[in-house]
């Protein structure tokens, strides 16, 4: 099964939570995106030093979102209920196999720009939204 997951930037929440399931079920083929990405934007700092902490890979560069990926991916889930309007207004096939991240229609809070707390936030509600789902 292909899992897609998207955000904003392509680096700090979709590639965390990328590397979390990645690890979590070995038998998933998993990517993350970007609704505007700045393709080949390095991880976050913050992103980066919890993924180290928790042993997981660091290796991203970010990339924005195309058909392509629509239909490469069986399901898609996204941060935020802005982010599910979006992705599916500019890409008509994505319809009927998007959702939320979190089962509960929680956001998953963006960390971009703030300091530790912020991240340590995002970390812990990616691994909640992915240990419930998956």
């Amino acid at each position: 099964m292909h899992i897609l997951i998207v955000c904003t930037g392509n680096t700090c929440r979709s590639p965390v939570a990328e590397k979390f399931l990645a690890d979590l079920r070995p038998d998933l083929a998993v990517q993350s995106r970007g609704l505007f990405a700045q393709p080949g934007a390095p991880l976050s700092e913050g992103s980066a030093h919890l993924l180290e902490a928790a042993g997981l890979s660091t290796e991203h560069a970010a990339t924005v979102l195309t058909e392509k990926d629509i239909i490469w991916a069986d399901e898609i889930f996204v941060m935020t209920a802005d982010q599910l309007v979006a992705l599916e207004m500019r890409f008509s096939q994505a319809e009927g196999k998007t959702g939320l991240l979190s089962p509960a229609a929680e956001p998953i809070p963006d960390p971009y720009g703030g300091g530790w707390q912020e991240y340590q936030q995002m970390f812990e509600a990616v691994k909640r939204a992915i240990s419930e789902r998956f």
